[in-house]
């Protein structure tokens, strides 16, 4: 699918109108995926370097370390690196800078359509430097959007919840879930943001918001149509154990930045096949 940009006129007041887009992070897994989107969609993209200069930019922050990496490490790239990031922003006047933050942020709350006002619940260390970084950019004073995102949709990751169903399945292994008949859509596609950052309008000012697949499946459903998908033979049972389960409310997103979440159905089958195509490539090299 191609990302057509819808340019917006510079005569709208209030709204960031750019002309380059600035990586950090574009040698990851989803950092590359979206490097090769918008270069695709037409816009003028370049990988962060300390040293680079671009007119009418905007900075799409998405470096950063998660578990299982170390404290350290989080502190370093999710901290530290940011603070590097916002010092380039205002050196070379850049116009604005979009922020990877993370749905982890919410912490363990149970709670059905969480917003952006809903408060934290014991976040992780990781939800915490998510959490700081986003107050950061506030206290910095520069025009910043915080995408809060739940898992990405990508190609190597193998932490996340729907990635270690993905390598059970194609296992063939035995799966156990929680919480089966609650609508989930704790994900979302690397190709819905991306339209994301090519049609929205971004303000000139700090916002957060959530972005995520629909949510009109139910886990057990996602888990059955990956099933189905990879052709696996795995056995799927139902813990009768509690656990902490949200899911996560776009209507901000969809109100203020005309985003538009996938089909639940749809992103997972997407994926599904891209990643299977990718691990095929993969065993071939």
């Amino acid at each position: 699918m191609r990302l057509r940009p819808q340019w917006h006129s510079k005569a709208m007041e209030g709204v960031i109108n750019f002309n380059n887009v600035i990586i950090t992070g574009s040698g990851g897994d989803i950092g590359g995926m979206m490097f090769s989107m918008l270069h695709e969609a037409g816009l003028a993209v370049h990988a962060y370097s300390g040293d680079l200069r671009a007119d009418s930019a905007i900075v799409l922050h998405m470096a950063a370390k998660s578990p299982p990496c170390s404290c350290d490490q989080m502190i370093d790239s999710n901290i530290l690196y940011l603070k590097e990031v916002v010092s380039y922003a205002r050196n070379n006047e850049v116009k604005g800078l979009i922020f990877f933050s993370a749905a982890s942020v919410y912490g363990g709350i149970d709670k059905e359509d969480v917003d952006e006002t809903c408060r934290a619940y014991m976040p992780s260390f990781y939800g915490l430097t998510k959490l700081m970084g986003e107050q950061y950019l506030k206290s910095a004073g520069i025009n910043a959007l915080c995408l809060r995102l739940p898992a990405i949709l990508g190609l190597r990751n193998t932490t996340n919840l729907l990635s270690r169903l993905y390598l059970k399945l194609r296992n063939n292994e035995a799966i156990v879930i929680t919480n089966p008949d609650r609508a989930f859509n704790n994900f979302v596609s690397t190709a819905n943001i991306a339209h994301l950052i090519i049609n929205a309008k971004l303000k000139t000012d700090h916002d957060i918001v959530n972005l995520a697949s629909t949510g009109d499946l139910t886990l057990m459903e996602i888990v059955m149509l990956m099933r189905e998908l990879t052709s696996s033979s795995s056995e799927i049972t139902i813990s009768k154990d509690k656990a902490a389960f949200f899911n996560i409310s776009t209507k901000k997103a969809e109100r203020e930045y005309g985003f538009v979440p996938y089909k639940a159905q749809d992103a997972i089958t997407q994926w599904i096949k891209e990643r299977m195509q990718y691990d095929a490539h993969r065993r071939t090299i």
